[in-house]
């Protein structure tokens, strides 16, 4: 007797199985370009959905050939994996040394973001840890401090924050950089009606 085959597939395993068809592969085949055993590549797109380093083997295949939307997809879910895991981190410290025997504090952040204010933040905040990485004060990194302080000040509000902030970047005047006034030159003509 023939097994049912209307048994739903999981989000990974049909991603596994829409990255094989852009392709024209068989499984066949797509266990060769992957170099993973065909067994496991049927596994995959029925009932084990790929996980771990899995996943991010697939990221990488499909970013090869131009297929971002999966490439994507398969980096989410390994990243999901990871925060299942390990939960949110707010901050994981290690105390190391390097090559010339110096103690380096290395710090991993890792925390899931959802919805646009907390991706807006999380953004600011890489960007500003960017330009202190590179050494220099450049207006990017002076928007995202400007923009961090902002935002935290508005939720917690205390203005007192923006006006310990204010005189450090007098350019702004209370405003957060992306509700800046436009520095374009206004008209002063004036429309006539008809």
């Amino acid at each position: 007797m023939a097994r049912p085959t209307s048994r739903i597939k999981s989000r990974r395993s049909q991603a596994v199985c829409d990255l094989r068809a852009l392709l024209g592969d068989s499984q066949q085949a797509f266990s060769n370009r992957l170099g993973i055993a065909l067994n496991t590549i049927s596994r995959y797109e029925t009932n084990r959905p790929p996980k771990g380093e899995a996943l991010l083997k697939l990221a990488a295949f499909a970013g090869q050939l131009g297929h971002n939307q999966l490439r994507d997809f398969f980096r989410a879910e390994y990243l999901e994996d990871v925060h299942q895991e390990i939960g949110d981190t707010p901050l994981t410290q290690f105390a190391t040394v390097d090559e010339n025997q110096q103690k380096v504090n290395v710090a991993y952040l890792f925390s899931r973001l959802v919805g646009s204010t907390e991706v807006g933040l999380g953004q600011l905040f890489i960007q500003l840890i960017e330009g202190f990485r590179k050494g220099r004060s450049s207006q990017k990194t002076k928007d995202a401090a400007y923009g961090l302080a902002y935002y935290a000040a508005e939720m917690v509000y205390k203005k007192s924050i923006l006006d310990q902030i204010t005189p450090l970047y007098p350019d702004y005047a209370g405003r957060p950089p992306d509700k800046q006034e436009s520095t374009k030159p206004t008209s002063t003509r004036k429309r006539r009606k008809v």
